[in-house]
């Protein structure tokens, strides 16, 4: 895939983030401020974004929306790390490190990064070896199995495994 596709790909789902995602039918009192509104051409107008995009990078565009998402006015901090970890966790797990790092970068707490990794329900594995060895990985959740409700007894019957 060209750089030039996988740019308009990864605009599409920062704008699916952005707008659908973060007003979707959630309740998201604790992600925006009072009255935020979202700019029409978001993340696609942003100059950074734009920037990357004419010079047909794609590690520069993924970056740039990043950030553009990040800034918006009126995101509250966990809003802007729900949105960071939203991004970077879009397709693979991602070192724990690596990601604290780049979210101190922008702003982001540590606290608030885990807020925002409970409310979407991801979370830390271990993957290598023991003690140095080995590193932590933030993954997207599984969703739990649903359970088919247990029968109760009847009247009269023991609950007891045979």
């Amino acid at each position: 895939m060209e750089d030039w596709h996988a740019g308009e790909e990864l605009i599409g789902l920062a704008e699916k983030l952005v707008h659908v995602e973060t007003r979707g039918d959630r309740d998201l009192h604790d992600l925006w401020k009072r009255g935020a509104k979202i700019p029409a051409g978001l993340p696609r107008d942003d100059p950074r974004v734009a920037r990357a995009y004419a010079a047909r990078d794609r590690v520069r565009v993924y970056f740039a929306l990043m950030e553009a998402m990040v800034d918006l006015a009126g995101l509250r901090a966990l809003g802007r790390a729900v949105l960071f970890l939203q991004w970077r966790v879009l397709r693979e797990p991602q070192p724990q490190q690596r990601l604290l790092r780049e979210a101190a970068k922008l702003g982001i707490s540590e606290t608030t990064l885990e807020r925002a990794k409970r409310r979407l329900r991801m979370e830390s594995v271990r993957k290598g070896g023991i003690a140095g060895a080995g590193r932590w990985y933030v993954r997207r959740g599984t969703p739990e199995p649903e359970q088919p409700p247990t029968p109760k007894p009847k009247r009269g019957q023991m609950d007891l495994p045979l």
